[in-house]
């Protein structure tokens, strides 16, 4: 259940699932990814728009492969 929590976790902010695996220079660096982009798509261009959801899938997988090999 704890590999798929957090999966969950970063699905629900993208850097949560690596904090709660306390990876915490990796969570700051997707969370901080994450609100750089959903700035640029909303401020910038449109096109952008592409980037927090790669931003948010690759956190959910990375949360769930690293908990999956603890």
């Amino acid at each position: 259940m704890q590999k798929y929590l957090a999966g969950v976790l970063s699905a629900v902010l993208p850097g949560l699932g690596q904090a709660y695996n306390r990876m915490a220079v990796k969570a700051v660096g997707l969370i901080v990814a994450y609100a750089v982009t959903i700035w640029a798509t909303l401020n910038v261009h449109a096109w952008i728009a592409i980037l927090p959801a790669l931003i948010w899938l690759y956190a959910i997988y990375e949360a769930y492969a690293v908990r999956k090999g603890m």
